[in-house]
């Protein structure tokens, strides 16, 4: 066993989707990068329905990372089904493929 002293264990607990909040609150800017797990509400192409197809990608994505306290954000929606595209804070950086 080492006489080196051990130093405390700190944990910083964050309600989901204010680590940002929390972050900004300590004088830092918060910035994300990768996938955002915690919804996006998309907004879609009057009088249509509400499909991958329909979604009006030239208008800011809302309820994402800079509306819950992060200064910046790029990353993915989801690899894992439609729409596949970039969001960079929260507009899609291009029109995305949506097959």
């Amino acid at each position: 066993m080492s006489d080196e002293k051990k130093q405390p264990v700190h944990y910083l607990v964050v309600p989901a989707g204010g680590t940002g909040l929390v972050l900004r609150g300590l004088r830092k800017e918060p910035a994300t990068i990768g996938k955002w797990h915690l919804g996006w509400d998309w907004t879609y192409k009057e009088g249509k329905a509400k499909t991958v197809n329909n979604i009006d990608f030239t208008k800011r994505v809302a309820n994402g990372p800079t509306d819950r306290g992060f200064d910046y954000f790029y990353g993915l929606t989801s690899p894992s089904g439609p729409p596949h595209l970039y969001i960079v804070n929260d507009m899609a950086e291009k029109q995305p493929n949506t097959s």
